[in-house]
């Protein structure tokens, strides 16, 4: 009876762990050709043969992962990291999988974890960077960008970016003309119009209008946003004029855009030009009769030159139709 038992295991077990043998094997296979996807299919039937062996374990995981397929991925990483809870590898994936999940805080948690282990390799560091980054940890993520934005550029740009996030304008403006000055390739109209807009918040307007021209010149996908941010720093300046010019070209792309079109009835009257503001709110308020707000400017193009009386008219139509506004009168009576 014990020899049946016996040849009954190996009649059946054998050909079973042949099977995931070559499953295995032609896992490794596709693998070196850098296909991930298929090696993940043969790793699959070789783990399903073979569900506690490890090293079909880890490259089961290190497939998936890589074929981007984190579900399959991360509860493998979660056992194998039992074992070998000092495994680098192991910790940087699960931090990067867990910073797309609801599961941030796991993300941080990993993440610290390999950081004890004192990472020396430069794409370790940026993606732990990047987990940190992601899940906004912002001053984490700086620090790891600084340690290496020698040796990448992309991490200088990142950092350039953190500093923004922080609000730490000079310290981005830093970074981005670090970047442009090193002629790297990865610079383009982007980087331009994310200086610029540093140097905006930095107060460095005339400045800022430059570079958004740079941008500009370089084909920067949205044109009509740089327009506006060039017309809000002409405005910083007290230049109404050209500010109007730049709303204006803004206002091609995008003619029925309310809050674009008030703030060049806005510039209108700082600009004191009155009879223009209320020309464009007449044109206006044929597709908008009733619009609170336009009619709030209208009576703010009377205040400001002065016309008090038609002022209140306009401003209580406003009030009426939105009585919200209340609370802009002084605000607005005295900028």
């Amino acid at each position: 009876m014990r020899y049946l038992s016996l040849l009954f295991f190996v009649l059946f077990s054998f050909p079973f762990n042949a099977l995931a043998q070559d499953s295995y094997q032609d896992g490794m296979s596709w693998k070196a050709k850098g296909n991930y996807v298929e090696a993940l299919k043969h790793f699959e039937k070789a783990k399903e043969a073979n569900p506690n062996d490890r090293k079909v374990l880890n490259e089961y995981a290190n497939a998936a992962f890589n074929a981007r397929k984190y579900v399959k991925a991360l509860p493998v990483y979660e056992e194998l990291i039992k074992d070998d809870k000092k495994n680098l590898r192991y910790l940087i994936r699960l931090a990067k999988m867990y910073s797309y999940s609801s599961k941030k805080h796991l993300s941080a948690t990993y993440a610290d974890q390999a950081l004890k282990l004192k990472p020396s390799n430069p794409d370790d560091i940026f993606t732990l960077a990047e987990v940190f980054y992601f899940i906004k940890h912002y001053p984490k993520a700086l620090s790891l960008y600084e340690k290496i934005s020698e040796l990448n550029a992309k991490a200088l740009t990142r950092a350039a970016k953190t500093n923004n996030k922080l609000h730490n304008y000079p310290a981005a403006i830093k970074a981005y003309e670090q970047l442009i000055l090193k002629e790297d390739p990865s610079v383009n109209s982007t980087t331009y119009y994310e200086l610029a807009n540093a140097l905006y918040n930095n107060n460095q307007f005339v400045k800022a209008v430059i570079v958004y021209d740079k941008a500009l010149e370089l084909g920067f996908y949205n044109a009509g946003m740089i327009h506006q941010n060039k017309a809000q720093s002409f405005m910083a300046m007290n230049k109404f004029d050209d500010a109007i010019s730049s709303f204006l070209v803004a206002s091609q792309s995008d003619p029925y855009n309310k809050n674009l079109n008030l703030n060049i009835i806005d510039c209108y009257i700082r600009a004191e030009r009155f009879s223009d503001a209320r020309k464009m709110m007449d044109d206006l308020m044929i597709s908008m009769p009733n619009d609170a707000e336009l009619t709030y400017s209208y009576g703010m193009s009377y205040y400001k030159e002065g016309k008090t009386t038609k002022a209140d008219k306009y401003f209580n139509q406003a009030f009426v139709l939105n009585p919200s506004l209340k609370s802009l009168r002084y605000t607005k009576h005295n900028f």
